[in-house]
């Protein structure tokens, strides 16, 4: 995973007379176009169980099973987004696994018949700049196959080289030619290699928490659950450093129980999100937090009606863009 430290760069911070190909120049315009193109940090990732008999899974036969759901925040240029899981299948004949974008489009395919994991990708395109966007991945048995398991994934917009113009979010090719032999270097241009950082470091999503467990792992199976009828903790967090200022998190929960009815609450540095989440449905709030240091958080739920097992599905708490 590359890692860039960038600063703004005023006009008034070249000096008067600098040749528009000259190397300082031609560094700074090709530095811009690179982060645009490879500025890609994870929208969620996740292992979602270790060893041979965990993870999501299905044994399943002749029907389409929901193994888990995830989140994509959105970038408002609708680059293309990359999903990569980690799965293998027991026997049988190639099984395929469906990867759906639930909202703002986009599905992919993938045929898996390796019995050691491995890991696959697919690329979804999105349709809409609808946000939140939610995603299914599912998976049918092929003829003669006992089991298929997801072991983890990781889901970020591809790398793309930067078309040409102004994108939706604000960032600006540059192109040889802004650099080319006797090139004026006009204010524009300038003006070009600072905003252009700017506008990509806000648009695209980056994953600070992401907890996810098999859609179908009920009751006992469950990674983050209770019976309990008052609230027991089923998962902690912490949320890395993020940004020196203030900025916006969404925190997207899923629930699922077996009761009658649950309840669940969800702190994040000392904010607490309080849900009567109904069973399956994403759960989905902002705060505002100044993440100059990382903060420790939970989730907590409690059976509140009938008997069986409150569970916690899905937790993403994602940088929003500006």
């Amino acid at each position: 995973m590359t890692t860039f430290y960038w600063t703004h760069i005023n006009a008034i911070n070249l000096a008067n007379g600098l040749a528009g190909n000259s190397a300082t120049w031609a560094s700074l315009a090709k530095n811009a176009d690179f982060l645009n193109a490879t500025y890609v940090p994870p929208a969620g990732a996740c292992v979602i169980g270790p060893g041979d008999t965990t993870g999501a899974k299905t044994d399943a036969t002749g029907s389409t099973v929901d193994l888990f759901r995830f989140t994509v925040p959105k970038d408002t240029a609708l680059r293309a987004i990359e999903f990569s899981f980690y799965a293998r299948v027991d026997g049988g004949s190639a099984t395929r696994f469906y990867v759906n974008m639930d909202s703002g489009g986009g599905t992919g395919t993938q045929t898996v018949t390796a019995t050691s994991a491995t890991w696959h990708t697919v690329t979804l395109t999105p349709t809409s700049a609808v946000h939140p966007r939610t995603g299914t991945v599912t998976v049918r048995l092929g003829s003669g196959t006992s089991l298929a398991q997801v072991f983890g994934y990781w889901v970020r917009v591809a790398e793309a080289d930067p078309t040409a113009g102004i994108d939706a979010a604000g960032a600006v090719a540059m192109r040889s030619g802004m650099y080319a032999a006797d090139a004026p270097l006009s204010t524009e241009r300038v003006m070009r290699v600072q905003r252009t950082p700017i506008a990509v470091v806000k648009d695209r999503p980056a994953a600070l928490v992401t907890l996810v467990d098999g859609y179908n792992s009920t009751d006992s199976r469950a990674a983050y659950g209770t019976t309990e009828t008052t609230f027991q903790p089923v998962a902690r967090f912490m949320l890395p450093h993020s940004d020196p200022q203030k900025r916006t998190y969404r925190i997207s929960s899923l629930w699922r129980t077996s009761a009658t009815a649950m309840e669940a609450k969800i702190n994040v540095g000392g904010y607490f999100f309080e849900f009567t989440p109904s069973s399956g449905v994403w759960q989905q709030t902002t705060v505002d937090l100044g993440l100059n240091e990382g903060l420790w958080g939970s989730a907590v739920c409690r059976v509140s009606s009938g008997a069986g097992r409150a569970m916690l599905k899905n937790l993403h708490i994602t940088r929003e863009p500006w």
